[in-house]
C-alpha cells in the first residue's frame, strides 16, 4: 500500500513514524491482494504505545528508561514500532521489531531508518557499532522460533486484543 511518514510528539521528542494512511486503506490493500486473514489493526498508532513511548522516553520518575538503556530490547506485536523506536532513540543497544505481519515490521524499520538509526539484520546485532541498532523478525506468538539473538527486556503495547492469546504470548515473552 501506499506509505506516508508523520511526525509524532512523544513526551519532548518527535519522533518520525512510517504508516499505512489509515486502517481502512490498510484493509483495502489487503482485499485487493488477497489477504482476507490479514489483521490490518497494527497500521494504527495507539494510545497505549503513545504512552509507554513516553514512559521510555522522558527523563522523570516515572521513566522506565533504566529498564532500557544499555539493554537488547525486542518489542512484540510491533505494529508501527513505536515503543521499540523510544527505546532505541534513548540508548537502548539493540531494538528487534516482531511482528507476525511482515510490513508492520518493514513499517518500524523505515522508521528506523528515516529518525536516522541504525538498521542491519538480525544476525549483524552483535557486530554493530556503537549507538542503537534495530532489525526485524516475524514472529508468531502460536509458534514462536529462536530470534538468533539474545534479548534482556521484551517490551509490547497494544498486543493484547483477545484474552485467550495471553497465555501464548506469555510463553513466547518467556522463551525470548
Amino acid at each position: 500500500p501506499p506509505l506516508v511518514e508523520v511526525s509524532v510528539k512523544v513526551g519532548q521528542k518527535d519522533v518520525r513514524v512510517v504508516k499505512p494512511p489509515g486502517v481502512d486503506e490498510l484493509w483495502q490493500w489487503y482485499e485487493m491482494t488477497g489477504n482476507m486473514e490479514a489483521d490490518p489493526s497494527w497500521g494504527r498508532l495507539w494510545e497505549t504505545s503513545k504512552q509507554l513511548s513516553r514512559c521510555i522516553l522522558d527523563e522523570n520518575v516515572d521513566s522506565i528508561l533504566p529498564a532500557v538503556r544499555g539493554k537488547r530490547v525486542a518489542e512484540v506485536g510491533c505494529g508501527l514500532g513505536l515503543v521499540g523506536l523510544s527505546a532505541a532513540m534513548n540508548d537502548c543497544a539493540s531494538v528487534i521489531f516482531c511482528d507476525r505481519e511482515p510490513l508492520a515490521i518493514h513499517c518500524a524499520l523505515s522508521s528506523a531508518a528515516v529518525n536516522n538509526l541504525q538498521v542491519v539484520g538480525v544476525q549483524d546485532l552483535q557486530a554493530a557499532g556503537p549507538g542503537s541498532c534495530c532489525s526485524g523478525s516475524l514472529l508468531d506468538w502460536a509458534d514462536p522460533q529462536a530470534l538468533g539473538q539474545p534479548v534482556d527486556v521484551v517490551l509490547g503495547a497494544d498486543c493484547l486484543y483477545d484474552p485467550d492469546t495471553a497465555a501464548l504470548l506469555a510463553r513466547c515473552c518467556r522463551e525470548l
